[in-house]
């Protein structure tokens, strides 16, 4: 009998989501706003796709090995409050507010490092201390917890540098950049970035 897992239902839920997002963006007329500090388009679909599941896949994912919901749930607010800042920059009419909100969306972004470096110690300490078989199961829970830690990190990273790449060339570029015939990479960066945060999550996950 096949058994249905948590985190079966989470990949189910998350890749359905995403092919929404997809579909919606190949097929559907979507709100495209030129943030006013940088001059980038923000597809606000793909932000409420990324706002969504940054909650849900670094719960999912804090959630495997946690004694309390308090622990997952709060890096997974972080996460939603990072990736929400998306939605909130387009609308920033000053540098003052747009600077405010990057800088907490940077804030909330980096405190999943010091949780995996957290999580590495744990099983690094864990390897060092394993005198018994009995133990062991303890070690490989640790390895997995680390493991699975290194994937959120990876995929928010890879999130945030597409971010910035498509920011920094905004600005480079001015005018050229916000333009009707506006370049087409920047939606394909976000598509294949898309793809290979799922990726690392389905690989890890299961």
């Amino acid at each position: 009998k096949t058994v249905v897992t948590a985190a079966d239902y989470a990949m189910l839920i998350t890749n359905a989501i995403a092919a929404s997002a997809n579909l919606i963006l190949a097929y559907c007329p979507t709100p495209i706003i030129v943030d006013p500090v940088t001059g980038a388009h923000a597809y606000m679909v793909r932000w409420c796709e990324w706002t969504v599941l940054a909650f849900l896949m670094t719960f999912v994912i804090e959630g495997v090995s946690a004694s309390k919901v308090e622990e997952p749930a709060s890096l997974a607010l972080l996460m939603l409050v990072s990736a929400g800042c998306g939605l909130v920059f387009p609308f920033c009419t000053s540098k003052l507010w747009w600077s405010f909100w990057m800088t907490v969306s940077f804030l909330t972004y980096f405190t999943i490092f010091p949780r995996w470096l957290r999580r590495r110690r744990i099983y690094l300490d864990s390897v060092e201390a394993c005198s018994s078989p009995s133990e062991v199961v303890q070690v490989v829970a640790n390895r997995v917890s680390a493991s699975l830690m290194s994937a959120c990190c990876i995929m928010w990273t890879v999130i945030t540098l597409d971010y910035c790449v498509i920011w920094f060339a905004a600005v480079y570029q001015g005018d050229d950049f916000s333009r009707e015939g506006r370049p087409q990479w920047p939606f394909l960066l976000d598509a294949i970035c898309d793809v290979c945060a799922k990726l690392v999550y389905a690989h890890y996950i299961s």
